[in-house]
């Protein structure tokens, strides 16, 4: 008897299993589509009911059974009206709460999706599907409001849910984020550096470059230039920042053999940051680069700095990168020990593209060219300022250029 009531017992739990195994099909979206509910395979009327003599009470098994009813009905008002169920028995799992979404938009309950992402994401349960059911809100303006209402209270998952955009992949989500942004600055919430530095990531990889500096911008509350942070003074504030290589920010290279670092002395330029570049002159490396977003399609790199020489440009290449290919400044206008100004005859790429100061590799090296700062074997320079300005800027009132 104890064995067969044993067998009865593990049939039944794996008849749950199984059922379990499936119930991501049953959700009510797909009986809208006629070509879905000739295709979909429904819970089998043995197992749903050995299931629900185990389980008469789980979300899992309910969300089944009212699924079956509305399927067999051909009717997703009937699974709306009956999804009312999943609530009164909880709905922390995954396709009931997936349905309980799906009835809420049939009913035209905003507040209630909106409140079951908020519930969600404070228990920190199902927080992937909570997030992707506020991701889907953002998109149009009127429930992206009812988002940004809610991280406007600076609740506990205001910033895991800022920071979780790597499964984002439609642009038009993304730029959706970027629109939530905007207006949690609007509503005087606005994001500090954790919370922005996922959302201008993202949206630089996916080409929203431009409005991705628009944001930036409100954060660093700065106006549009060429190149940012010219005499590395964020630099070094950030010097230890853990989102160091924000993009439209200095990233400065650190590995063997060659980085760059921000110092500041106060005996050495009037006590401001300066930048050191250094490097054993091996390999090509990429010293220093910066995100930028382009007003001015001509433009002169004016470096000035100390002990500066014309080995500077047979040390180092620097360029405006695109994946179009680069415009390179390798042209004299003016050189002094303090200061330089440099041209291009490359034609224009891009106007995003990514400022780069390149090592130039030991075989393209003049014979004998030593840094003024260390010997053959070894180079370094140190800049206090470098800008990248338009031409017509460079212009003097006698039309005398740089």
């Amino acid at each position: 008897m104890f064995s067969a009531i044993a067998i009865w017992f593990v049939g039944m739990e794996y008849s749950v299993a199984v059922l379990q195994r499936g119930a991501g099909e049953y959700q009510f979206a797909r009986l809208t589509s006629q070509a879905d509910r000739k295709e979909i395979t429904t819970p089998d009327p043995d197992v749903l009911a050995r299931s629900l003599i185990v389980q008469p009470l789980s979300p899992v098994v309910v969300n089944a059974a009212i699924f079956k009813l509305a399927h067999d009905a051909g009717s997703t008002a009937l699974a709306v009206e009956k999804a009312a169920l999943l609530k009164k028995l909880g709905w922390r799992h995954t396709v009931a709460l997936q349905n309980r979404v799906y009835a809420a938009v049939r009913d035209r309950n905003i507040l209630e999706i909106a409140d079951i992402g908020d519930a969600l994401l404070r228990r920190n349960v199902i927080v992937d599907e909570a997030t992707a059911l506020m991701n889907l809100m953002e998109e149009a303006p009127f429930t992206r409001k009812i988002v940004v209402a809610k991280l406007a209270k600076y609740p506990d998952w205001r910033v895991s849910y800022l920071e979780r955009v790597y499964k984002m992949r439609d642009p038009r989500m993304i730029a959706a984020r970027a629109r939530l942004a905007e207006d949690l600055y609007k509503v005087k919430a606005g994001l500090d550096r954790a919370e922005i530095y996922p959302t201008v990531k993202i949206m630089v990889a996916s080409g929203q470059t431009r409005a991705a500096y628009s944001l930036w911008r409100k954060y660093r509350r700065v106006e549009a230039s060429q190149l940012n942070d010219p005499g590395f003074e964020w630099a070094w504030e950030m010097r230890s920042d853990q989102f160091a290589d924000m993009p439209f920010e200095w990233r400065l290279a650190n590995n063997a053999g060659y980085w760059a670092e921000v110092t500041r002395e106060n005996n050495i330029n009037s006590g401001k940051p300066a930048l050191r570049l250094n490097w054993d002159l091996n390999g090509a490396p990429e010293l220093l680069s910066q995100q930028l977003a382009l007003t001015s399609r001509s433009n002169r790199l004016v470096i000035t700095g100390r002990q500066l020489s014309s080995v500077i440009l047979d040390r180092l290449r620097f360029s405006l990168n695109c994946p179009e290919g680069s415009q390179v400044f390798r042209e004299k206008v003016s050189f002094s020990a303090r200061r330089i100004v440099l041209g291009t005859s490359d034609p224009f790429r891009c106007n995003t593209p990514v400022f780069v100061v390149l090592g130039i590799p030991a075989n393209s090296i003049t014979s004998g060219a030593q840094s003024a700062f260390g010997g053959k074997s070894s180079f370094q320079v140190e800049i206090s300022n470098v800008a990248l300005i338009p031409i017509a800027e460079t212009q003097s009132a006698s039309g005398t250029t740089l």
